[in-house]
């Protein structure tokens, strides 16, 4: 009987109605930020901290506020007992040095808002590792015990988010929070975000590398030459100024290795799912083909046949379908399979009845493949398109006066990057909901935090939305896989600069 009526007084009080309380329910959100890495701490006794923390609370309370929102970790340190990572030096002076006399800020904080009514938020700063001023750092920093996983930009040290180990590292360090500290909630939000560094641009390589195509694990490169200049769009020559195609190992000293030796036209390189094979155009057997090599191997092996007019606009998806333009047609084909050759047609939701509009069904300049193989980009007039494999239906991406050229994936196929004449770098992305193809849905601009390493005139707006990508290398615009690794051939940066969408 005893279980019973404590089952039944618990499920009374599961249904009560939020009118239990003397004022009806919490009905706002009344929250103030406080933050402590700017130093006001610093040089100050326990008494003088906690005096200063209760005259901001008693104000706060006085204003109304019903939340406060603590910072408790600025460059993965601790403004509490932590069981991972070192007491913060914005505390006590020195990193890892425990307050004295000993006391726990969090959870002082935690009792004096509770005390007041107020909701704790613990917040924490999940990927800044060192600010830019000289730090000692404790032995069990994350920068001592894992210094490969953190780069160091602008004078900041940050840990690198396209890396597994610092996601569930981060993890960690909230659920020890939340597991020994009464919180009301987790706040996770950086700032102080690393800017464009000035300087000049850092030079890769003094030889001329075009249409590069980066593996899956981002050490290795492929590209073919620039011996001199020629129209590219000549056909059937020979010299000795014809382009190959070259490695490029990224692995210790940078080693570049020859892969294919016919003296005519060999180009536009794109690896193959497997990392160990690459596709690549060629005049081998005529006009323009797509054929098959072995990194490691001197065969090749022809995948397509046409024999009238020569193949361009090479591009390749995860699965191994290719992308092609012909005759002014987008083809693709997978190898061992007959091409087929994508049913395009362009339509458009303008209804200005001044505006005349030429919908045009051939005349694609460039085309890529996204990595699902669904979606088709490519550039005409000027414009970015994108159409569907599946749905016949296409979305013109912009409608500028500049042009546009240089079409190239993201690795998750939910951003496209591309060369504009505009004044400055702008990066954002339209997101896809639940898969759907991004055109045929309202679709959101958001700004990406991804960190640009040209040093001149080029600018970049940086936030935290973007998720998936790991990094972006744009010479010639190639994706690759290490945010380290994300470089901007600025060469160009007078005249063309990096757009996404």
């Amino acid at each position: 009987m005893k279980k019973l009526l404590i089952v039944m007084v618990a499920a009374l009080w599961l249904l009560a109605p939020t009118s239990m309380y003397a004022d009806g329910g919490k009905r706002e959100f009344r929250g103030a930020w406080m933050q402590f890495v700017n130093g006001m701490y610093l040089g100050k006794s326990t008494a003088e901290i906690q005096q200063m923390l209760t005259h901001q609370l008693d104000e706060l309370e006085k204003d109304g506020a019903n939340a406060i929102i603590f910072q408790v970790r600025g460059e993965c340190d601790a403004l509490y007992e932590s069981k991972i990572e070192p007491w913060s030096r914005y505390l006590t002076g020195v990193q890892g040095k425990a307050p004295s006399p000993y006391w726990d800020p969090m959870a002082w904080m935690i009792q004096q808002c509770h005390r007041r009514g107020m909701e704790f938020h613990a917040w924490i700063n999940p990927y800044r590792a060192r600010m830019k001023s000289p730090t000692r750092l404790a032995d069990n920093h994350i920068l001592k015990t894992h210094p490969e996983r953190a780069f160091e930009y602008g004078g900041l040290y940050v840990l690198n988010p396209g890396l597994k180990e610092n996601r569930d590292y981060i993890l960690s360090v909230v659920d020890d929070i939340v597991s020994r500290y009464d919180i009301d909630g987790i706040h996770i939000d950086d700032y102080f975000y690393p800017y464009p560094e000035g300087g000049r641009p850092i030079l890769f390589s003094s030889m001329p590398m075009e249409d590069i195509s980066i593996n899956h694990t981002g050490n290795t490169l492929l590209y073919h030459d620039k011996k001199g200049y020629e129209d590219p769009w000549r056909k059937h020559h020979t010299s000795s100024i014809t382009r190959d195609i070259w490695l490029c190992s990224l692995n210790g000293n940078r080693t570049f290795r020859k892969q294919t030796a016919f003296n005519g036209e060999d180009r536009t390189p794109v690896w193959a799912s497997d990392d160990k094979s690459f596709y690549y155009l060629s005049e081998e057997k005529g006009s323009f083909n797509i054929f098959k090599r072995d990194i490691d191997g001197n065969t090749s092996k022809q995948i397509t046949n046409h024999t009238k007019h020569p193949v361009r606009f090479l591009s390749a998806a995860s699965n191994g379908t290719l992308c092609y333009g012909y005759d002014g047609e987008i083809y693709t084909v997978k190898e061992g399979a007959i091409p087929q050759k994508v049913q395009i047609s362009i339509v458009t939701d303008k209804n200005d009845k001044d505006l005349i509009r030429q919908i045009k069904r051939s005349g694609a300049t460039e085309i890529s493949l996204s990595p699902d193989a669904k979606e088709i980009a490519f550039v005409l007039r000027g414009d970015v398109y994108v159409t569907s494999t599946e749905y016949s239906t296409t979305k013109q991406i912009t409608n500028t006066p500049q042009q546009e050229r240089d079409i190239h994936f993201s690795p998750d196929g939910r951003s496209i990057v591309y060369a504009a004449e505009r004044n400055l770098i702008l990066i954002s992305c339209l997101i896809r909901i639940n898969q759907f193809s991004f055109y045929l849905i309202n679709t959101v601009l958001y700004v990406i935090n991804v960190f640009h390493l040209c040093r001149s005139e080029c600018h970049i707006k940086p936030s935290n939305l973007f998720k998936n990508l790991n990094s972006i290398s744009c010479v010639n615009f190639a994706v690759g896989v290490d945010i380290r690794r994300f470089k901007v051939d600025c060469k160009s940066c007078e005249s063309r600069n990096v757009f996404f969408d």
